[in-house]
């Protein structure tokens, strides 16, 4: 497996989480996970590509959920002049934190009854990272709301 993105987590606007936040990829195979900062360098037995380094964070941006896709997690009470605002606010494309843009219906992980629904990472294949998540697939990274250390990856196409 290839290491597609690595990312200290210590360098988030406002985040509480440490280590180094890695996401592989390989075989048709995805794998998300924390290290200690200081842990030891990996051996990538991938295709070698030209990494880029993350030098700042642009001007952090409100974000809400997608009314097309986590009504859930909408305000069902809304018309449409509010539902369009809202649309109007949501962002896609690869960013750190905010809300999921999902491609098909909203599926947050779970494990051991907790739902990890607190988005770490969105991003679009192909396009900062040299990865293919599918048809034109975005990959989502999702922390424990209780155990920041503990991170699930998801992905989805078209």
């Amino acid at each position: 497996m290839r290491l597609v993105l690595q990312l200290d987590l210590a360098t988030l606007p406002e985040d509480p989480a440490v280590g180094l936040l890695q996401i592989f990829q390989g075989g048709g195979t995805q794998l998300a996970r924390i290290v200690a900062a200081d842990a030891a360098p990996i051996a990538d037995e991938g295709p070698a590509w030209n990494g880029r380094a993350i030098v700042g964070f642009s001007k952090a941006k409100a974000d809400f959920p997608s009314v097309a896709h986590d009504p859930a997690r909408t305000e069902g009470t809304l018309d449409d002049d509010q539902r369009a605002t809202l649309r109007d606010l949501h962002l896609g494309g690869d960013k750190v934190g905010g809300w999921p843009d999902w491609l098909q219906d909203p599926v947050y992980p779970a494990h051991e009854g907790r739902t990890f629904d607190r988005l770490l990472v969105q991003l679009v294949g192909g396009r900062l990272v040299p990865a293919d998540f599918g048809d034109a697939g975005h990959a989502y990274v999702f922390a424990d709301p209780n155990d920041p250390s503990k991170v699930a990856l998801v992905t989805q196409s078209y």
